[in-house]
């Protein structure tokens, strides 16, 4: 059974799309802010012995504080031999001790049936056979450090985006160095020269240099992430003074509320629907997910 967590919105409506296209059964749970800024759900459908996936949509506030009683009412409800999975589209610009919170909060040792919990990655076959089982998934993770979360990455869906917008001579260009596994993976897949802007960061102000000067003249940007947008900002001032004459952005979640001034400054942004953006091209993640889960 699949529970979906989160108030309307264009990822929502692909969720339930994809669900019932699959004859999958699924529980809304709708999502309620209150004037003092507390953020309540309604209370989880009843589940006992069955395989549960709650996908929980971004919220407004932080989703790690969320994602806590989410995962302490997992383990609350756990039952032997069934596997429990909570499954972020976009856990929140994460410092490592907000995704350490939810995993500790799932894998303590004070559950009730007496043990902890086991959190699966990806591929790990490693669970004791009739265990209690939590497995962390999630999309493009910032800053992914834990091998317990399964962190997804669309590149496939990005190339798609990108063959449609770029033509000629290109490059990917990491715009740090936390960005280089994604980027790498994009530039693999296109066949594609990949370069790292060496960024430095001051208070608010962000510059980024290039030290190579690769052939093309598309620029290929690729992050997780655009929120200040002072990274993306500083990436594509350096790729115009190389010579860059187009610049693509390639953004898995777009968080700024006002985009309007990045995207006067370049020629297409690709981005998810992780948060309602009317870009030209955007990502449906919801088929992606399912597949992956499924």
């Amino acid at each position: 059974m699949y529970i979906l967590i989160g108030e309307e919105s264009d990822l929502l409506a692909s969720f339930v799309a994809c669900l019932t296209n699959i004859g999958a059964a699924f529980h809304r749970v709708p999502v309620n802010y209150h004037p003092d800024g507390e953020v309540k759900f309604d209370e989880l459908p009843p589940f006992a012995d069955e395989d549960v996936t709650l996908i929980q949509l971004p919220l407004r506030a932080d989703a790690y504080v969320h994602a806590l009683g989410m995962s302490r009412e997992l383990r609350r409800r756990r039952h032997e031999g069934a596997m429990r999975t909570l499954c972020f589209p976009y856990m929140p610009y994460a410092r490592s001790f907000q995704l350490q919170d939810v995993l500790l909060s799932a894998d303590s040792a004070q559950a009730s049936v007496g043990e902890p919990d086991v959190l699966l990655s990806a591929d790990s076959a490693q669970a004791n056979v009739g265990a209690p089982r939590i497995k962390f998934v999630a999309v493009d993770v910032h800053n992914s450090f834990d091998e317990r979360v399964c962190n997804l990455y669309p590149v496939q869906l990005f190339v798609s985006q990108i063959r449609q917008v770029v033509r000629g001579d290109c490059f990917v260009l990491a715009p740090d160095k936390g960005a280089c596994w994604r980027a790498k993976q994009i530039a693999d897949a296109l066949g594609v020269s990949l370069v790292t802007a060496c960024k430095k960061r001051q208070n608010d102000f962000c510059e980024s240099t290039l030290s190579t000067c690769p052939l093309g003249e598309t620029c290929i940007i690729v992050d997780d992430i655009v929120a200040s947008g002072s990274t993306v900002r500083a990436a594509i001032k350096a790729a115009r003074n190389i010579g860059a004459t187009r610049i693509v952005l390639v953004i898995t979640h777009t968080l700024q509320e006002d985009a309007g001034p990045i995207l006067s400054e370049v020629d297409a942004w690709i981005t998810t629907n992780t948060f309602v953006r009317k870009f030209a091209h955007t990502v449906d993640i919801a088929p992606f997910i399912i597949e992956r889960l499924n």
